[in-house]
């Protein structure tokens, strides 16, 4: 099905009256993204036995059967934040292959959405939206999802502070605003969330996304080994068990062509006030340096920076020195939707840096990985993009200029 006609069914079958009471969808990947995904929402009604219905085919949602669907009961269920968190945990998916889903309880069926599973070739080409501190302000931050549903990644990375309090409020209104990344169509991306220091304990996190360890660091594994993504906590103790754990993953993991991680507070921050990241720096950068990380994605400090490639040096500037060979490139640090702060710690090795809403967009294929920088206040006239052309930038987007172009290449 064409994309124009693929837009036409949905908006017909979207037209049909939703009763099952089910809302604040999120889509998370915390297992193998090829094969696997979590569909969560949280169900509001008194039915406390909903079901996911799901298949390959959409036309077969609008009446499910056991011939034409397969039904899933609800895996996991959390009351948290003010919300009923229902989790169905679906397994054994086909890679790169769109599924239709809908809720179905006592009041009848919700509107029918669907995903794509990650390819499973390592040959192939993924594309992200990159960033967090989204906590603070509504408007930027609806700008800021509306631009996930205009660029239709394979997956949103988010590194942490989705809110600022943790109020039950708080948290419902950000999986409220959360539905704006879902595209015309009805197309719903995964989340890949790591802990802010805003998100007050780890079991908040664990409770609403379902994170698979409730520590939450975790490793995901996309496209057969393109990609080696590392989620860490800078909100527990970096040394110790955590790094314990980095240092064996990231050996198991060689094989992976690429290697990036994220994490929240930055180990070098962009502005003056922020402290530095000395665990991170003495325990985690040198295991990123030995095993090939390439890639690192940082938060924290609401502004916009990008690194050069660097390494470790005593004698550098804060610690690190630019290397284009050997080094990794930092990006960050924050800025879809937290006030933002002003960019007053640049270094010698910052290649960009600069106070504005944004986001990133990061694009991941055999030979290289691209970074550009969204600046999303105009999301409303960046034009939408489809399965047939989303690694070609929509109309009307804005990239951040690096100074020497809008687009940060990363090689082997």
């Amino acid at each position: 099905m064409n994309a124009k006609n693929l837009f036409l069914f949905i908006v017909l079958v979207g037209s049909m009256e939703a009763m099952a009471k089910a809302t604040r969808y999120r889509l998370v990947w915390n297992d193998d993204p090829s094969t696997t995904i979590t569909i969560g929402w949280d169900q509001t009604g008194t039915d406390q036995h909903p079901k996911l219905w799901l298949s390959t085919n959409g036309v077969a949602l609008r009446s499910p059967s056991v011939a034409t669907a397969s039904m899933h009961e609800v895996d996991r269920r959390e009351q948290c934040k003010g919300m009923n968190n229902c989790f169905v945990r679906l397994k054994d998916l086909q890679p790169a292959t769109r599924y239709y889903f809908c809720v179905e309880d006592a009041g009848g069926r919700d509107t029918i959405y669907h995903f794509k599973t990650a390819p499973a070739d390592p040959t192939s080409r993924l594309s992200f939206i990159v960033g967090g501190d989204s906590r603070t302000f509504r408007e930027p931050r609806r700008n800021g999802n509306l631009i996930v549903a205009k660029m239709r990644p394979d997956a949103v990375i988010f590194a942490g502070d989705m809110i600022d309090t943790g109020s039950d409020e708080e948290w419902i209104n950000w999986m409220d605003d959360w539905q704006s990344t879902i595209s015309p169509d009805h197309r719903m991306y995964p989340l890949v969330v790591a802990r802010g220091n805003h998100e007050r304990t780890n079991k908040e996190v664990h409770q609403l996304f379902d994170t698979p360890r409730r520590k939450v660091y975790y490793s995901l594994r996309f496209a057969g080994g393109l990609l080696q993504l590392y989620t860490l906590n800078t909100e527990i103790m970096r040394c110790g068990p955590q790094t314990w754990w980095l240092k064996k993953e990231l050996k198991a993991k060689q094989d992976a062509t690429w290697h990036i991680a994220q994490y929240h507070k930055p180990v070098r921050p962009h502005i003056a006030r922020k402290r530095e990241g000395k665990g991170q720096y003495r325990c985690w950068v040198p295991q990123f340096e030995r095993h090939n990380v390439k890639l690192v994605i940082e938060c924290d400090s609401h502004t916009h920076k990008i690194t050069w490639p660097i390494v470790r040096d005593k004698n550098g500037q804060e610690g690190f020195t630019r290397n284009d060979a050997r080094g990794i490139t930092y990006i960050g640090e924050g800025c879809w939707g937290a006030p933002i702060q002003l960019n007053d710690d640049n270094k010698t090795w910052t290649r960009d840096s600069g106070a504005f809403n944004c986001v990133k967009w990061v694009t991941v294929a055999p030979k290289q990985i691209e970074v550009r920088t969204i600046l999303f206040d105009n999301a409303q006239e960046v034009g939408q993009l489809y399965d047939e052309n989303r690694f070609t930038p929509p109309a009307n987007i804005r990239f951040r200029n690096y100074g020497n172009g809008d687009v940060a290449i990363i090689r082997q």
